[in-house]
């Protein structure tokens, strides 16, 4: 139990922990704790340690201690505070009582001031901020060499460690043994994130069997029922067979299309002609298993399923597959072993030799020099004598070694941490709520606090949080984790009018109906796919929009409103959905522009490939098939035929075109190069002329500054920046995500605002819809990915090193199910809690709902603490439409004037074409005055005369040796008197051959200002101007 917090009037000095829910005012409190401790202990505002996570938060709250000092320097010199701040008139009151009476006003405004002329020199830091400072300041003491460098991504050093361990188990591997690992996607790439995750911290434990003698497995099994199965493979039957079961109504129309048995037929044909040396099945091979063909089958037809003798070889061949894996097991659990031992080993070996450090060798380190003993205690004591009270911020995304290193120096008090475990989030960065909760049981229960007022949303909002939280008895899977519900600030009315009928309620759930609900014979429909939710939503957006509603006497616009998705991929399908609707939205979110699923870092890619080799034809057409250049695939395909004079004559000025860029990329660098591309084909407005041009444009420029920056900083010419970009792209997911590399927004003023739930929290929203809260909480455990607190050793945080031990039913599969499923309730509750006025919900029989933290607050949690998470998934499945509408409205009932249910269009209904209607005006086609070219070039006037297409009114186009120079309309004469310009200087070939002479016959060299004038009217006299 928690007990209220006032930071107004909490006794300081014992380590103290504060819980601070969403929305509750937790930067506020610190900056009154701040100046509580500033007044009432008299530390000045150096020795007050601030931490918090990020370098953005950082700032920020400098610049909130910074007002709160002002605001009190205001109060203090007599001046009026509007409008009145009671909390600082009890801060001032309890520091002159504290000192007995004797604590007169013009001392404290003197504390003020001083801390004032301090922030700029206060610690407020980043943990890794705090930890590289100590380790700096006491490099003696902590045994870390002065001119060791900080670096921010060790990727190319792990990368280095990986091919190298590679290269070693390669040397003595047979094939066999090679076939293994690939096929476990134990490759270079594929080891990257093991390297990864297994060396973020040294006290990370492995799981893993023991170690046993490896033996390959046995191959005679695949080979004996492959070779079984080639006696009776007949392709034409086969596909005659299913076609017939197809026609037949047996088979499934979609999943054995007509256009597709023909292909998978083909897969088999090579494949039995040419088995594989080891075991491994070609696409689709279950289609030709007795489990695909029942899997296949239409409802109630599964007796009538097609026989073959095939089919039967096919189930033992895909047997002895399984059977291999199994054996094979051992040697990838025992390869995985030796990676980490030799990753653990030579990370820190090669830093050392390279005189760096990363971010996590800062914590390491700092835990290392802190460690009990002589040593230690005196490094621990001077960190101690310069802060002498430590206020951690966002302390839920602290991890052991960070506990460790706060505890160690402040084990005797002056520590204040604050966080709130319902919004631990991280721990795919390593952050981990069992170290939280280890600290709130650490700390005497008189000195666990949690905050209790939301300042952030509506009253009846805050009312429905509280109703969807409070409905499960562990609302969030770990009972250590409670929920104490929070009142709403006083003046918290409703600030939306003139929403829809039936909908004013503020947390809104969305009802998705399958259609029908309930088959024919009683049976539970399949869950529809979620594919169609962004549509759904983005109708529901613009709906809201187009409705007339306000917000604070102004109409509701599209900046009022977010939409939170889990990933990348949701938001960048939420944004195709909105742009469907004429909605305009932004992606905000840390994904780098240069990671490989980004179409616009392959295409510069290509390009650039292009320029370094325009006389591969293979290279040059990857680069004309983007939407930079405007070619068609009819064009490429039209400029391939040789025998073609004017197609080839088409290619050729196009390879000599990347000729002239390799030229210019090689003599004048590659920003000269990328300039003169650029401008020559227009690519610019080609690109703002797509549906999403802003996006690309903004890609596009961030991606030409990175590389120039980079051929410039490391000094790389064209091959080596070419090898620096790929090496970017390949190393893009596994890397931490420099703010430098990390996509930019486009224009934001007027857009939606899409982002991902991680990257919301700590920020809020007028309004806020959820689309994708259905998804299932637990993912497949992944082998060297997924880690999980092992109960057998004491809590440990633990790696899955090997599928085996979280098998179905062991202890490990099912905390590592727990873990993922409370992670997933926090997301759910960090996604409802940013808004302020408004949050939509969608909830229905969607794919994934079964296993959602949704479905466990809606009714799972009972069937979870009772049979673990399958037992809940399978309860779920078992609910139709009716139920889960009834789950709603029963939670409706509990608070009816804060949460409503309403049913949306189904998905059924949204895929199905509108109807055609007639246009009440006929359309025609707008008459094209003026031939346009099919082919962009860039060339000089002469070359343009000559072929007879000058035509008057025409934009002049630059020479071929020239930079571009941006075009610009007609211009009338420049009126007597008025200098000249370029602008109004007359068009033509006469004034162009004008100008060529009067810059080709000029001395350069010369300053004389009254030679260039004479020059230049000598010139324009001999050209009749």
């Amino acid at each position: 139990m928690m007990l209220p917090f006032d930071v107004t009037r909490v006794a300081l000095g014992p380590t103290m922990i504060v819980e601070a829910s969403a929305g509750t005012g937790k930067t506020f409190a610190i900056t009154n704790l701040v100046l509580r401790l500033l007044l009432e202990e008299g530390l000045t505002l150096p020795e007050i340690l601030v931490v918090t996570f990020t370098e953005a938060a950082t700032s920020e709250l400098r610049e909130r201690v910074r007002a709160r000092l002002q605001l009190a320097q205001t109060h203090l010199e007599g001046r009026a505070v509007e409008p009145l701040d009671p909390a600082l008139m009890a801060i001032l009151t309890r520091a002159a009582a504290t000192k007995g009476g004797s604590f007169p006003q013009s001392t404290a405004l003197h504390i003020v001031r001083r801390a004032l002329e301090d922030i700029d020199r206060g610690a407020i830091y980043t943990i890794h901020g705090f930890c590289y400072r100590v380790l700096h300041d006491c490099a003696v003491e902590s045994g870390v060499p002065l001119d060791a460098e900080l670096v921010t991504d060790t990727a190319a050093i792990r990368d280095e460690v990986v091919k190298d361990f590679w290269a070693l188990e390669l040397v003595h591997a047979d094939a066999q043994q090679v076939h293994i690992l690939r096929r476990h996607g134990l490759t270079p790439a594929g080891c990257r994130k093991l390297v990864l995750a297994a060396t973020r911290s040294p006290e990370l434990a492995l799981a893993a069997p023991p170690r046993t003698v490896v033996a390959p497995p046995d191959v005679a099994p695949f080979r004996a029922a492959v070779s079984a199965a080639q006696r009776v493979w007949d392709s034409a039957l086969i596909e005659q067979l299913l076609a017939t079961a197809r026609d037949k109504k047996i088979l499934s129309g979609t999943k054995y299309r007509a256009a597709s048995v023909p292909q998978w037929c083909l897969k088999l044909d090579e494949f039995f002609a040419s088995p594989p040396a080891f075991p491994s099945l070609p696409d689709k091979f279950e289609k030709f298993c007795h489990e695909g063909l029942l899997a296949g089958c239409r409802k109630g037809r599964s007796a009538e399923v097609p026989r073959h003798p095939l089919f039967d070889a096919c189930d033992q061949i895909r047997a002895a597959v399984v059977a291999y894996d199994a054996a094979a097991a051992p040697v990838t659990t025992d390869f995985r072993r030796r990676l980490v031992a030799y990753a653990r080993q030579q990370l820190p070996a090669r830093k050392l030799a390279q005189g760096i450090l990363s971010f996590d060798d800062l914590l390491t380190r700092l835990a290392a020099a802190l460690a009990p003993g002589p040593a230690g205690d005196a490094l621990a004591q001077t960190v101690r004598r310069r802060y002498r009270a430590a206020l951690i911020d966002e302390f839920q995304d602290t991890d052991p070694i960070q506990y460790r290193i706060f505890q160690r120096i402040w084990h005797r008090g002056g520590l204040y941490l604050i966080g709130d475990p319902k919004q631990a989030i991280y721990s795919f960065r390593g952050a981990d709520v069992f170290a939280y909760l280890a600290a709130v049981a650490a700390v005497p229960p008189a000195r666990r606090f949690t905050m209790t007022t939301n300042w952030r949303s509506d009253e009846q909002l805050v009312a429905g949080v509280n109703t969807l939280f409070a409905a499960s008895a562990v609302p969030f899977v770990l009972a250590d984790i409670g929920f104490y519900p929070v009142a709403a600030r006083p003046d918290a009315g409703a600030k939306l009018r003139r929403l829809p009928a039936g909908e004013e309620a503020p947390l809104s759930f969305r009802f998705v109906a399958t259609e029908p609900a309930t088959a024919a014979g009683g049976e539970v429909d399949e869950p529809l796919s979620g594919d169609d939710l962004p549509a759904l939503a983005a109708a529901d957006v613009a709906r809201l929009l187009g409705g007339g509603v306000s917000l604070a006497e102004r109409p509701l616009g599209p900046a009022d409103i977010a939409v939170l998705t889990r990933s990348n991929a949701e938001a960048f399908a939420m944004q195709d959905a909105l742009r469907g609707v004429g909605v305009r939205s932004v992606v905000l979110g840390d994904q780098s522009v240069l990671e490989p699923n980004q179409p616009d870092s392959l295409m510069l890619q290509r390009v650039l490939q292009a320029a370094l080799e325009p006389s591969r034809s293979g290279l040059l057409r990857a680069a004309l098939s983007s939407r930079w250049f405007g070619v068609s695939a009819v064009d490429l395909a039209a400029m391939e035929q040789q025998d073609d004079v004017v197609a080839a004559a088409r290619w050729q000025r196009w390879v000599d075109c990347f000729r002239r860029y390799n030229f210019l990329w090689n003599d004048h660098g590659f920003i000269q190069m990328m300039r003169a591309l650029l401008t020559d084909h227009n690519v610019y407005a080609r690109l703002l002329g797509e549906l999403d041009g802003e996006r690309r444009m903004t890609n596009l420029l961030h991606l030409v500054e990175l590389l120039h920056r980079a051929s410039v900083e490391e000094h790389l010419g064209p091959v080596g920046l070419l090898a620096w970009l790929r090496a970017q792209r390949a190393l893009a997911k596994e890397r931490s995500r420099p703010e430098a590399m990390q996509i930019r927004l486009e224009s934001d003023d007027t857009a939606v605002k899409i982002t991902t739930i991680h990257k919301s929290k700590g920020l809020q929203y007028p309004v806020v819809f959820c689309p994708f809260l259905t998804s299932a909480a637990v993912r497949r455990p992944a082998v060297g990915e997924t880690t999980f607190h092992d109960a057998a050793a004491g809590g440990t945080l633990t790696m899955l090193l090997a599928a085996e031990v979280a098998a179905e039913g062991s202890a490990a599969l099912a905390q590592i199910e727990r873990e993922q499923l409370a992670e997933g309730v926090r997301l759910l509750y960090v996604a409802v809690t940013r808004a302020q006025h408004r949050c939509v919900v969608y909830w229905g029989r969607l794919r994934g709902y079964a296993g959602s933290a949704l479905g466990y607050l809606l009714g799972g949690s009972e069937a979870f603490h009772r049979g673990g998470y399958a037992a809940m998934t399978q309860a779920l499945k078992g609910w139709d439409d009716s139920v889960m509408l009834q789950r709603l409205q029963a939670l409706q009932a509990l608070a009816p004037g804060a949460i409503n249910v309403s049913t949306s269009v189904s998905l059924a209904r949204l895929r199905a074409p509108c109807p055609a209607q007639q246009s009440a005006v006929a359309l025609r086609r707008h008459p094209i005055v003026m031939p346009i070219e099919r082919w962009s070039r860039t060339a000089s006037f002469t070359e343009l005369s000559s072929r007879g297409r000058a035509r008057r009114g025409e934009t002049e186009a630059h020479d071929w040796d020239g930079f571009a120079i941006a075009p610009t309309a007609n211009a009338p004469a420049a009126a007597p008197g008025l200098p000249a310009t370029l602008a109004t200087f007359p068009r033509g070939a006469r004034a162009g051959t004008c100008l060529h002479a009067a810059l080709e016959q000029w001395d350069f060299n010369e300053q004389e200002v009254a030679l260039a004038v004479a020059h230049a009217r000598v010139i324009l006299t001999n050209f009749g101007f």
